[in-house]
């Protein structure tokens, strides 16, 4: 076990690396003046959000190969500790964006030699936060990117993330809808995987004007330029797009939890109970038979 991780499962939120950083940017001198004028200054400033698991590594590393823009995927170590402080505390995202994130993008990135006129990030960890975002840069282009809920599950479940083990969402308390039968914590892995996915994609819906299917992105060189390239006004050409598509990137590893066409009928009946509205909503249409038909 790295020190790192030793430090965040052990040591209480305000003693994280993460928010000792937070503390830093907080404290150290710049106008907001300043930091506005070089967000208007930017011929582009986007933020490409989903709930992780959506291939934003390799959309990241694609886009950052265009000459003029700076693109990240999620720069921030651990910005997890933001995304669960949102769902806990939604008005904290407002505080977040206005009097950390902006001013932590301009010490991180302006006056580098390598700074570009177009800065980006392809980032899960901020999808609580787009509504402030386009509160604070209007001028902002905000994307949206959903996975079929299916392989957004077994990702997460083959990771752990609610598995009660991971350093930042253990202890987490959404709070969920009245009509929820019992609370976070007497729900298993597989319901909570499932709860995050349908939940923080009807969040993302409500917020961001435009939603793209993962599977569309890496299926049709079309869907990419006209969904991506074009609002952000970047280029990549065809041969690169086809070249990065084939390289997994940020995959899981290890043991995989169970393919949806092996999850049992139960397993696949909580899915649709809880994901059947969102599933609906961007299209994957035929689905619903298609797993209840293959279920154990």
């Amino acid at each position: 076990m790295s020190l790192t991780t030793w430090l965040l499962e052990k040591a209480s939120p305000s003693q994280t690396p993460f928010h000792a950083y937070r503390k830093r940017i907080r404290w150290t001198p710049k106008s907001q003046q300043r930091v506005n004028r070089w967000f208007a200054s930017r011929r582009q400033v986007f933020f490409v959000l989903s709930t992780g698991r959506t291939g934003s590594r390799w959309l990241a590393g694609l886009l950052n190969t265009c000459q003029n823009a700076s693109v990240f995927h999620e720069p921030i170590r651990w910005e997890q500790w933001a995304h669960r402080e949102a769902i806990e505390q939604p008005e904290s995202a407002e505080s977040y964006i206005q009097q950390f994130r902006l001013k932590e993008i301009y010490l991180r990135v302006a006056g580098r030699p390598d700074e570009r006129p177009v800065y980006g990030e392809v980032n899960g960890c901020l999808r609580r936060h787009a509504a402030a975002i386009a509160s604070n840069l209007p001028q902002a282009v905000l994307l949206h990117v959903v996975r079929d809920g299916r392989d957004f599950v077994r990702s997460v479940c083959t990771r752990g993330t609610f598995a009660g083990a991971h350093p930042v969402y253990t202890g987490l308390r959404p709070p969920l809808d009245s009509e929820w039968p019992k609370d976070w914590s007497a729900l298993s892995e597989f319901e909570r995987a499932c709860w995050m996915w349908a939940n923080e994609n009807s969040h993302l819906a409500a917020h961001v004007p435009t939603s793209l299917r993962f599977e569309d992105l890496v299926g049709s060189y079309e869907a990419f330029a006209d969904g991506v390239l074009a609002p952000l006004q970047l280029d990549v050409p065809r041969a690169a797009w086809d070249a990065a598509r084939t390289r997994p990137d940020n995959a899981s590893t290890g043991v995989q939890a169970p393919h949806w066409t092996e999850w049992t009928a139960s397993q696949s009946d909580t899915f649709w109970s809880i994901c059947g509205e969102q599933m609906k909503r961007y299209g994957y249409q035929g689905a619903k038979e298609e797993s209840l038909a293959n279920a154990n």
